[in-house]
């Protein structure tokens, strides 16, 4: 069933719900312990919000759709983290994704001192 999610979000236009969408399925087939289908979801955001982010800014428009950029990316590294996933295990290189990882990294680090 989730594979047909994957079909059906695919054939969604690039919306802040179809990036929301293909965020939950990956961290659900990840959970499951399902890596390709969580690789292809990672995949699949990454390509939508490369396409909603395109403008270089921290808030870009596309179909009349205002994307936050910024806290899409922040979302997502959240959610890796608290998964312990890297991106490179779901095939991503981004490297606002990775910023915002070591980010998070250090925060923790800072912490445990």
């Amino acid at each position: 069933m989730a594979s047909e999610a994957l079909s059906a979000v695919d054939a969604v236009p690039v919306s802040e719900g179809r990036l929301m969408a293909l965020s939950m399925l990956s961290r659900d087939f990840a959970k499951r312990h399902e890596l390709a289908n969580a690789s292809l979801a990672a995949q699949m955001l990454s390509e939508s919000f490369s396409k909603a982010c395109d403008c270089g800014g921290a808030v870009c428009k596309l179909n009349g759709e205002e994307f936050e950029c910024v806290s899409l990316v922040n979302d997502y590294a959240e959610y890796l983290d608290e998964l312990n996933f890297t991106q490179e295990s779901l095939g991503l290189n981004n490297i606002s994704l990775e910023a915002r990882l070591l980010i998070l990294k250090l925060q923790k680090m800072v912490k445990a001192k």
